[in-house]
Parts: C-alpha cells; sequence; structure tokens
C-alpha cells in the first residue's frame, strides 16, 4: 500500500513539472518574454499558405513592419494584376500614416500593445475581393512556420492603388483593435473615416453642423457606420480647435511613386485628443471584460459588436475623455449638452 500511494506521488510530481515546463515552453516559443499577461492576444495556426511578394523601395528598403502576399487562392491571376510600383505606393502610404497615428496622435504602435505581443508583422494580402480591404483583428500563423510566422493581417484589392486612403484606413482599424474590443460601427468606421483626414486635404469629408443634444439623436448617430465620422469631426473640432498639426520631418516629404504627395496637408482637428479617447477607450473595454468576466482580448465576435452592452462603455469613454480635455467651466453649450447625455 506504501508502495502504490509513492507511486501515485511521484506520477503526479512528473505530470506537474511536464505541464509546467510545456506552459513555459508556449511562453517562449515566438522569443517573448515568458512574463506576459497569459491573457494576451493568442497565436492561432492557420491552414491557409500565401505566397511571399518582393519589390524594391530604395526609400524603406528596411522596413520590415509591413510584408506583401498574395492570397493562396487564384495565385497566378493575382500576381499578374500587382506592379513594383504598386507595392512600392502601398508601403508608402502605410509607413507615412503608420508615423502619423504614433508621432503626431502619440498612439502606440499596434505590435507593442498587450494583445499583439505575440505578433511579430504586420501581414498586407493582395487578393481578389469586391470591397477595396478590411483588416483582421487576431494574431495568425501559418500552419506550417507555426509561431514563428505570427502575425497580425490586412487584405487590400489587387488592383487597388494606395491613392484611395484604403491602407491608412486599414491600418487605423488595427490601431483600434490594440487598444479596445469594441468594433461598434459608428466608433470604429467612423473615427478611421476621420484618420483619413490626416493624410488628405482639409479637415474632413464632412463636419456635422451640430453635436447630438438628446438621447433620441444620439441613439441615431450610434446606428450610423462611416457617415458618424461626421459626428466625431465635429466633437474633434469642439475639444481641440488646433486645426494643424507637425508633419515628422521624417514623412514631410514623401511621395508616390509618381510624385504626388502622400500627404496632402498639415490640416485636422482632434490630434491631441484621440490619444486619450483611445486610453479612456482602452479602460472601458478592461472594464467589460471585467464586468461579465471575459478574456480582455478574447471576446465571442458577437459581444464586440453588440449594441445593446458596448454603447454604456464607448459612451462613458467618450464622456470621460472631453471631460478631461476641457474642463466643465470651458465647455461650449453644444459640448455640455452632448456629454450630458445618460444611455
Amino acid at each position: 500500500m506504501k508502495t502504490l500511494r509513492l507511486v501515485l506521488v511521484l506520477l503526479i510530481l512528473i505530470t506537474t513539472v511536464i505541464v509546467v515546463r510545456h506552459n513555459f515552453a508556449n511562453d517562449n516559443h515566438n522569443g517573448k518574454n515568458s512574463d506576459l499577461d497569459k491573457d494576451e492576444g493568442r497565436c492561432h495556426a492557420m491552414k491557409k499558405a500565401y505566397e511571399p511578394l518582393s519589390f524594391i523601395d530604395q526609400k524603406y528598403k528596411e522596413k520590415g513592419d509591413f510584408k506583401f502576399v498574395i492570397d493562396s487562392q487564384k495565385v497566378a491571376e493575382t500576381k499578374a494584376l500587382i506592379s513594383n510600383h504598386q507595392l512600392v505606393d502601398l508601403q508608402r502610404q502605410l509607413v507615412a500614416a503608420d508615423m502619423l497615428y504614433q508621432q503626431v496622435l502619440g498612439l502606440t504602435a499596434p505590435l507593442d500593445k498587450p494583445r499583439y505581443q505575440r505578433a511579430n508583422y504586420i501581414k498586407v494580402i493582395m487578393a481578389l475581393i469586391d470591397g477595396n480591404g478590411l483588416s483582421y483583428d487576431e494574431v495568425t500563423a501559418d500552419k506550417a512556420l507555426d509561431t514563428l510566422d505570427c502575425n497580425i493581417s490586412m487584405k487590400l484589392k489587387a488592383t487597388l492603388k494606395a491613392t484611395n486612403g484604403t491602407p491608412a484606413h486599414e491600418l487605423f482599424h488595427m490601431y483600434q483593435n490594440s487598444y479596445f474590443m469594441f468594433k461598434n460601427r459608428w466608433l470604429t468606421e467612423g473615427t478611421a473615416q476621420w484618420s483619413e483626414s490626416l493624410l488628405n486635404k482639409g479637415l474632413g469629408k464632412r463636419i456635422s453642423a451640430s453635436l447630438p443634444q438628446n438621447l433620441e439623436e444620439l441613439e441615431a448617430t450610434m446606428q450610423l457606420s462611416y457617415n458618424a465620422s461626421a459626428m466625431w469631426t465635429r466633437l474633434f473640432q469642439l475639444v481641440d480647435e488646433k486645426k494643424e498639426f507637425n508633419i515628422p520631418r521624417s514623412i514631410k516629404a514623401t511621395a508616390y511613386t509618381n510624385g504626388d504627395s502622400i500627404i496632402k496637408d498639415n490640416k485636422a482637428y482632434g490630434t491631441s485628443f484621440i490619444k486619450v479617447l483611445f486610453e479612456e477607450l482602452e479602460a472601458q473595454s478592461k472594464q467589460a471584460s471585467s464586468d461579465n468576466g471575459w478574456d480582455t482580448y478574447n471576446w465571442k465576435e458577437r459581444d464586440q459588436k453588440s449594441a445593446a452592452s458596448n454603447n454604456v462603455y464607448i459612451w462613458r469613454a467618450v464622456q470621460n475623455a472631453v471631460n478631461k480635455t476641457v474642463p466643465v467651466e470651458q465647455q461650449s453649450e453644444e459640448l455640455k449638452h452632448f456629454i450630458n447625455i445618460s444611455l
């Protein structure tokens, strides 16, 4: 009987050691620190493979954050539509937008945020798709390459020309995803549409004449998608009246291969406010995780898009960000009525 107990104890000890070693190996499989939060974004192995695209851009020859590939489906057909100049232009817009988001808006790069600490680069997939582009929010890897390939990715239309701003728009979604889990389109598409004003000429495609002044108007705005950018731009105008920003010297003269400037002017509202807003959204995203008992970075897709539960947290983040930026006594009547709306 004593011998049997001893054997059982030894088996338990051996099993424990194996599990601990296995967990340690998983924490270190991509060369990252094993002390990272266990709830950080996981790297999901995907069965789909991609063909790498090679091109030469002397200006950003060593820029490794963005790697271009072709979707494994219809490779030959897709490849015939892609040119070296096109890839150079797409990369240059992405690099310029990335620098604007970090150096002008003050945001932390997605690859440096906890959710994406397992990702090593941003994969840009060229493919035959109906729309101009879309971004993905999970860390994935080619199953054959295992965790060495961990990345976050966006998909762009094979014939896309960089001058329409889609790459920068999709990159902004990655910044959003790295800060918060909410995927409510009035927030995500509305602010991503606003982000294009950093590269385009002018202060934005549309600016609302007034912010929502009551619950009915606010709820109507929350039903919008891209068109919500008019409300966001108006909000940014009221909390951050500064119309201009300093373009980083390193990208000030950056141009497409045809000589056109990538950054058309230095006009935009909200450049000093967006960081405050994102940080408040990040805090509310974590609060929502805590309130609902969810992993910080592993919400179900339906929960990420839920208007019923998320809008309360998003609205609280907006209120907190505004009050942090503009003291109550300095707020206009329009702004006061707006942030005093109760959901």
